[in-house]
Formats: C-alpha cells, structure tokens, sequence
C-alpha cells in the first residue's frame, strides 16, 4: 500500500513543473491595448463560466477556486494525499499588472487540500492530475477576453 501512495505522489509531483519559456517563468499572457480594470471584470466572468468560485478579489490579484478535476476526483485526490483531507480543490491566481501597452496576467495553480476540521494545505501544482496545463487554460480565458 506504501508503494502505492508513493507511485501516486510521484506521478503527481513530476506533473508539477512550471512554463520556464516565460519572462517570470510562470504561465502568462500579455493582452494589448486593455487596462488592467477591463481585463479583470472579463476574467472574472470567464472563470465564473469556467465553473470558477470567486475566492478573494483585489486589484491586481483575483483567485478562484473549482473542485479539483470533477467531485469524485476532489475527493479522490484528497483522500490519496492525505489521511487528514476529506477532499481537494483547484485554486488559481492570477497575478495583474499594467505594462502601458496592455495587460499582463501570470497564472499560479495550486492543489488546496481541504482537512476535515477546515485545514488548508496548499501545493503548486501547474499541470496537475486530471488537469489541462496551465497555459493552455491561460490562453483560453485570454481569447474568451479578447472577443
């Protein structure tokens, strides 16, 4: 069973590695000739029609949160990882900045283990289990924003 859980950790954290052919080395994407206040209010309906939950808001930091692939997933996921959690959720920030020319947003996905007593335990994870990479997930938003 040992062998097992290790097999499993593993495959998850060799899923784990980030974009480096990025300038943070994070996923990202520049959209011209937006401001910041017009991309957020787009991204923020994107992520909502994405199956995202509005987790925290401030200007040039949103994050949202969605179970961890599909319900049964979550809380497989968490199950597997941790005696302690009871399930397991996708959180994604997106960091906002202003570069005169347009809007740049760099991505961070992360694996919030969910405890029974309410427990956070957060691990970054880009491309994790069940879950399309990053910046594919990026580029998405990106394009529901530009139309």
């Amino acid at each position: 069973m040992r062998f097992l859980t290790l097999l499993i950790v593993c495959t998850f954290l060799a899923g784990c590695q980030t974009d480096s052919s990025t300038p943070s080395g994070r996923p990202e994407v520049t959209i011209r000739n937006l401001k910041p206040d017009q991309v957020k209010s787009q991204l923020i309906n994107a992520m909502i029609n994405d199956g995202g939950r509005l987790k925290s808001d401030s200007p040039y930091l949103v994050t949202f949160e969605r179970p961890w692939g599909n319900a049964v997933g979550a809380a497989l996921v968490g199950t597997l990882i941790s005696t302690d959690a009871s399930s397991a959720v996708e959180r994604l920030s997106f960091s906002i900045a202003d570069t005169g020319a347009g809007t740049r947003i760099v991505a961070d996905r992360y694996l919030v283990k969910v405890g029974s007593f309410g427990r956070e335990d957060a691990s970054p994870a880009n491309n994790g289990l069940g879950l399309e990479p990053l910046q594919q997930v990026l580029d998405r938003l990106a394009a529901q924003i530009k139309t």
